[in-house]
């Protein structure tokens, strides 16, 4: 197994929120935690632009983009804001819900270019940022841990107790066999599903699911525990970062499949692939930023 080499880009100062890649070229936009964005050339390591995108964030929970870029969601301790990028304004808040635990805009929403969905134990809601409900699933057994989107959005996962797979479109309902989850992250492909708890991974084939095989899924252990995952564009690798600054490559398909890895040399709190797969950006606790070359 060979290392895997990142590059050191910048030490923020303060905890990074977010790693946003351009879609057609090695720029990578780097959000922190007092709104603000620079811009870097990673082809160069060059800082070419700064600027503020957003509000500050504050004592944030959970930061989410749109697919569309035009709205954030911000997950606070006790409600959801949105802000509208483009007019540069706050949306029109959702009503207060109890208890928000997790949350995950949805791909190609239907008649709405954003649209959020809010998990809290009394179910999972979908809420436009327009400001509309779009509808509401069942009551949840537990508080739910972790929430994904298949790139469709047809298939939503959510992790409370077991794993839930719903499908938002006809109201088919899968249970899966899986405790303790607290990362998903599916597929760009929409193959695979990938999961994470405290000391293991897991990979399920979702064709495999659809066809009733309930227990389709890869595990591997973990030394130190999981704190993100990210699909490579196309579904073929999968990186995990985990709290002890530790950075894997893997193949979903194989339980053993460990490629390449890198120490960080502190928790790992962002991952980001480039949009054509070439790139794997990664952000640690520390407020430093990397980025490696995966393939030429």
């Amino acid at each position: 197994m060979t290392g895997l080499e990142f590059q050191f880009l910048i030490s923020a100062g303060q905890p990074i929120a977010g790693l946003v890649w351009d879609s057609c070229c090695p720029l990578l936009r780097v959000l922190e935690r007092d709104g603000s964005q620079l811009l870097i050339d990673t082809s160069r390591n060059l800082t070419i632009a700064e600027d503020r995108a957003t509000p500050a964030f504050g004592h944030v929970r959970q930061l989410e983009w749109s697919p569309c870029g035009r709205y954030v969601a911000f997950l606070r301790e006790d409600h959801v804001d949105i802000w509208n990028t483009r007019k540069r304004k706050w949306v029109t808040s959702p009503p207060a819900w109890d208890r928000v635990e997790r949350l995950a805009w949805r791909p190609n929403p239907v008649n709405s270019e954003g649209q959020l969905s809010v998990a809290t134990p009394c179910g999972l809601i979908l809420w436009s940022a327009e400001g509309d409900f779009d509808s509401r699933f069942p009551q949840l057994s537990s508080a739910p841990t972790a929430l994904a989107w298949d790139p469709t959005g047809t298939w939503v996962a959510l992790a409370c107790g077991g794993l839930h797979i719903w499908n938002a479109r006809t109201g088919e309902r899968i249970v899966l066999a899986a405790d303790a989850l607290h990362e998903l992250a599916w597929a760009p492909n929409g193959d695979w599903l990938a999961g994470a708890s405290a000391h293991a991974m897991f990979a399920w084939n979702i064709q495999a699911v659809l066809h009733g095989r309930l227990d389709a899924h890869r595990v591997c252990q973990m030394e130190s525990p999981v704190s993100r995952i990210a699909f490579r564009p196309g579904g073929n690798l999968l990186a995990a970062g985990t709290i002890h600054g530790c950075v894997q490559l893997r193949r979903p398909v194989v339980a053993a499949g460990l490629l390449r890895s890198a120490d960080l040399g502190a928790s790992v709190t962002q991952l980001a692939w480039s949009a054509n797969g070439k790139h794997l950006a990664a952000a640690t606790s520390c407020g430093k930023a990397y980025a490696t070359r995966v393939c030429r």
